[in-house]
């Protein structure tokens, strides 16, 4: 029976993120045509984009990346959002990745914007004990 139950609220708690996600990507993709006029905006959710480990090498190569084809090619101007819970200055977080992973200098670090997720606690494994490899 408690089983059944674990699997009744993991369910439930599955159906409701989903429909989270459907409407935060709505509310998104509004906000993004008002703030961008039609650019293309590539997104990135990284809670801990600066603590320096292998996943933010990772984040920061592909943005490092990402901004080389767009010096190679103007037509594909995009502008990058990186979703992070950090408080430092985005000047002080891309001198911290370039410094660290031996990156060049961001060639547009202008395109390059940071939205403060206030909520990060609810993405750390101590409040998810179970299944959190399920998926």
């Amino acid at each position: 029976m408690m089983m059944m139950s674990v699997v009744w609220w993991t369910l439930v708690a599955a159906a409701v993120a989903v429909g989270a996600v459907g409407v935060v990507r709505g509310v998104l993709a509004a906000r993004r045509r008002v703030r961008f006029g039609g650019t293309r905006v590539v997104g990135f959710f990284h809670p801990y984009c600066n603590s320096g480990g292998g996943g933010e090498r990772v984040l920061w190569q592909c943005i490092h990346a990402l901004q080389a084809m767009m010096t190679k090619d103007n037509r594909q101007a995009m502008e990058i959002v990186v979703f992070t819970g950090d408080t430092a200055s985005p000047e002080a977080m891309l001198s911290k990745a370039s410094r660290r992973f031996n990156l060049p200098e961001f060639p547009m670090a202008e395109r390059i914007r940071f939205v403060r997720v206030r909520s990060r606690r609810l993405v750390e494994a101590e409040l998810y004990p179970h299944f959190t490899m399920l998926g």
